[in-house]
């Protein structure tokens, strides 16, 4: 059994029961490596709301640590675009920070005219690229990327 959230909920207590409950897979949709990028993309949260999750995120890997459990697997989940596509190295460093064992990275998907200005230019996707390159090898975990040009 697996859950995916934004982390927003996430508290320690929650972080507990999901361990006691033994759920195999919990993956997190967090699209910032710092709380400043983290604020520009969610208009509505704070630099506090992206540490929290991080400090519950660290949290959790602390707990498995003590348990000596390897379970739930933790997923981080990175949709790309013209505000975060430079922090590719700081996303998979923060995965490894904490104990993300997946990365994975989706090209933005455009619905609305009105924010075009989010999607990746060919430089910006050649840039992409090449951060790619550098990470998609990192043993310490499992590399995707969806709706990129190959």
């Amino acid at each position: 059994m697996g859950i995916l959230t934004n982390g927003f909920k996430l508290s320690k207590d929650i972080v507990d029961k999901l361990l006691d409950l033994r759920l195999d897979a919990l993956g997190i949709s967090l699209n910032a490596a710092s709380g400043e990028t983290y604020e520009k993309l969610h208009l509505n949260q704070t630099a506090g709301t992206f540490n929290k999750i991080k400090n519950n995120l660290l949290y959790l890997n602390e707990e498995k640590k003590k348990r000596r459990i390897k379970y739930p697997t933790l997923s981080i989940s990175f949709v790309i675009t013209t505000i975060n596509y430079r922090d590719i190295e700081d996303m998979a460093a923060l995965t490894r920070e904490v104990g993300g064992k997946k990365i994975n990275f989706e090209n933005v998907r455009i619905y609305s005219p009105v924010k075009e200005y989010l999607k990746l230019n060919k430089s910006q996707l050649e840039e992409v690229a090449i951060k790619f390159d550098k990470i998609k090898n990192d043993d310490s975990f499992e590399f995707s990327s969806r709706n990129f040009p190959r």
